[in-house]
């Protein structure tokens, strides 16, 4: 793990206001946050060249042909994600969808701090009280760590989208929501797979949408801070990586792709491949398709 990240995850333990060094933290502070296991490998993997800094802030090409991605998980048709991260916390973020659709991005509840890459991960502090963020490229996916230091009413993303798109949630996966265009196609996923309390322990988090925007929801935890991993994904990228799977070619030339196999679980899930636009939906299971 880089050094930024070690000091930022030593700061989760810590109740003081700001973030010093390392060596001014107890052991008990650091110990606690190296126990969260998820996060640190999260960090492992942050690709450390990911930004390059701008007059606005920062920016980087995700999924490009030329960079490599995270081993088990791949992009199709040479897709890219474009994100510019500004300076500033309470900022838009542009995120860049192949199709040439611009997608903007704000945090709920934001204040006007200053972000800086550190060894490949912009660090936003108190882009609300009592939360920092994270924000790294992990082989495909954009992801931002939030870091809560207790209970936080609003959290979650305004989303301003192109003419005709809209965002939708996923039946059957309450931590996804997909972004559709004007065919109801996905373009882009946002995803909330996991948080964990100060000792490691999962604790439940859902997404909901709200209008133009997506809330997260997290659950109660025995043991603040809380830290919750929202990503966004190009939907090149599938939404399970599966095994033992149907596959059925419809008489559009798209691919139902359903059930099987995810991290040796059952997965009742279904999601449909365009071949044309190299693009993966989700569906709902029930639904009949012709």
């Amino acid at each position: 793990m880089n050094r930024s990240a070690w000091m930022f995850l030593c700061c989760l333990g810590a109740i003081a206001l700001g973030c010093q060094d390392s060596t001014a933290r107890s052991p008990e502070a650091r110990d606690r946050a190296h126990r969260i296991e998820a996060v640190s490998e999260i960090l492992a993997r942050a690709v450390p060249d990911a930004w390059t800094r701008t007059d606005q802030g920062f920016a980087s090409v995700i999924g490009a042909p030329q960079r490599a991605t995270a081993p088990g998980s791949f992009v199709s048709l040479g897709r890219s994600l474009e994100v510019a991260i500004p300076l500033l916390a309470d900022g838009p973020w542009s995120l860049g969808a192949t199709s040439g659709h611009e997608v903007v991005v704000h945090r709920r509840g934001a204040s006007a701090e200053p972000c800086a890459d550190e060894d490949g991960v912009v660090l936003c502090r108190s882009v609300q009280p009592g939360v920092d963020a994270l924000v790294l490229v992990d082989g495909p996916r954009l992801e931002e760590l939030l870091v809560l230091e207790q209970p936080v009413e609003q959290l979650g993303y305004d989303v301003t989208l192109p003419m005709g798109w809209s965002v939708a949630s996923v039946a059957a996966d309450s931590r996804t929501v997909q972004l559709l265009d004007e065919r109801g196609a996905a373009q882009l996923r946002i995803a909330a797979p996991g948080a964990w309390d100060a000792e490691g322990s999962p604790v439940a988090v859902e997404l909901q949408v709200d209008g133009d925007g997506v809330a997260i929801h997290v659950g109660s935890a025995a043991l603040w801070p809380v830290v919750v991993d929202p990503s966004f994904v190009d939907a090149s990228v599938p939404l399970r990586l599966r095994g033992t799977h149907t596959a059925t070619l419809l008489l559009d030339g798209r691919i139902l792709i359903a059930g099987g196999l995810t991290d040796e679980l059952i997965d009742d899930t279904a999601e449909i491949y365009d071949p044309t636009g190299g693009t993966s939906t989700a569906i709902d299971p029930l639904m009949v398709v012709t």
